[in-house]
This record gives C-alpha cells, structure tokens and sequence, in this order.
C-alpha cells in the first residue's frame, strides 16, 4: 500500500510499499520485511492528469450543448451537465447505462443503433452530422443535431464516439409553424388572384357584350379601349397564378400573350400584320 516517508531532515514522500512476514521453523512470526519505493513523480504525474480532467470536465459543463461519450458496446461513460439538466436524470443515473436502450424512443431506436454498431465496427465511416429524438425521464421527447467524432486508441482501433448535440426542439416547432403559416398565406392568395381574376372576365365579358350592341364607332372606341385594359390586368393574374413567387412573372410570356389577346380584339385584324421582337426578363 501507500504510505508516507519521512526522511532525516523530516520531508515527508510516498512511497509504495510492499511487506511480507518472516516466520521460523515453527511458523512464528519474528520480523517483518519490506520494499518501499519511491512514487514521487508517479503521484505528481496522476495529479496533473486529474486537474486537466478536472478542467476538461469545467469546460464541457459551461458549454450550451450536450457533450456525451460512448464506449463501444453504446454505454455512456461521460457526459456534461447540459446533457444531464436536458435528459432530467442525475449523473449517476446516466454513466454506466446504455444509450440507446434507455434515452432513445423506440420508434428510431433499431436505425440510429444500428448505425452506431456499424461505425463501431468499420463497416461504416462515422456520420458527422445527425438528427434524432431523445427521450427525457419526463417521457418528453427532445429534438438533438448531433456532430460526432470516432475515439480511436494509438494503434487506430475504434474504442467508443465523442458527440457534441444541439437542443433544436423550438427551433423545429418554430420552422414548422412558418411552414405552415406561408402553407395558409399561399392558399389564400391563390383564392384572391382567381377571384380577381375571375371577377375582371366577367367584367370584361360584360364590355364584348355590350359592345356587340353599340353601333355608335365612336362609343365602340372608348368600349374597346376599356376591354383592354381589362384584359391586360386578366392576363397578368393568369401569369401570376402560375408561378410560385405570385411576384414575378415573364415579360415575354406576358406580352406575347397579351398582345394576342388584345389584337383579336379589333374588328379588322385580317388587315394587320404583328410582328413582334420582346427581350425576355422577370
């Protein structure tokens, strides 16, 4: 055992020291016989090991995001205290568990496992970046991005993963409400545009109507001149209805389609020629 030496000039240093008794002929004990060494540096080396730990373990402690370490087999043999607070247990009922059998819902349980025995054994490279739900002692279930780090020792064998995990639990329920907010705006400014549009063919249907009726050329003009220009804002929501910004639209598409829609327009347009050179743009 361990024991404390004490020299001449009263320093005292460990020393490990290893006894045996001396017996006689008759198997009793007369001395007793020893060999001390000195540990000095062994116990100087084993306590800078342990403040380096001490620190490393600070450092994983203050940090935002869940830092785990698992051995081979998927038990867990460190983690900080972010990862403790997130899955609600005290430490000591987390290190020695396994990882996946305990703080996994068991609907992807069976596919993050079975990746993690593939990384384990070299069948697979590791996976740097994953997404996968854990499971609290409350029963909650927590949205993690994981980045992981294989742990090799000096001869390059796989002996357990290093993974540092994000809580994106918010964050997702925060993307998917946006999601679902620009899902209702965008069904409701396709509403919008085929009831503009809608209502613009009836009023421009309206005006052919009419304008079958007025025999007055002057009158017919200003009647033609109106259908027009309904029919240009009927022909841009009809582009805008296609497209998926309901913003921006083709300028030729546009134009080659209203021009054609405006020239069947006139009376006489067996008489006219079109010719028609448009740049395109958005």
């Amino acid at each position: 055992g361990e024991v404390g030496h004490v020299t001449a000039k009263g320093q005292v240093f460990p020393t490990l020291m290893v006894t045996t008794l001396l017996k006689d002929d008759q198997q009793n004990p007369f001395a007793l016989a020893g060999i001390a060494k000195d540990i000095t540096e062994q116990k100087r080396t084993q306590e800078i090991l342990r403040q380096e730990r001490d620190r490393a373990q600070k450092y994983l402690d203050i940090a935002g995001v869940i830092f785990i370490t698992l051995n081979s087999l998927g038990t867990i043999t460190m983690i900080n205290q972010k990862g403790i607070e997130i899955l609600g247990y005290k430490q000591n009922e987390i290190i020695g568990k396994n990882w996946f059998n305990q703080f996994l819902p068991k609907e992807n349980l069976s596919q993050v496992k079975n990746i993690f025995y593939q990384i384990m054994n070299g069948e697979i490279e590791s996976v740097k970046y994953y997404e996968n739900s854990i499971l609290t002692k409350s029963g909650e279930q927590r949205d993690i991005a994981w980045h992981n780090s294989i742990l090799e020792d000096k001869e390059g064998n796989i002996f357990g993963t290093l993974s540092s995990g994000e809580d994106i639990t918010e964050r997702k329920k925060a993307q998917q409400e946006i999601k679902r907010q620009l899902s209702e705006k965008e069904t409701f400014l396709k509403e919008v545009n085929h009831r503009i549009k809608n209502n613009m063919f009836s009023i421009e249907s309206f005006l052919v109507l009419q304008s079958n009726l007025i025999e007055n050329q002057e009158a017919l003009s200003v009647l033609n001149d109106a259908i027009g220009r309904v029919t240009s804002m009927r022909v841009l929501y009809e582009k805008l209805l296609i497209t998926d910004t309901y913003r921006e639209i083709s300028i030729g598409s546009y134009f080659n389609d209203l021009i054609e829609t405006i020239f069947d327009l006139f009376p006489q347009k067996t008489k006219i020629k079109l010719r028609k050179h448009i740049d395109d743009f958005e």
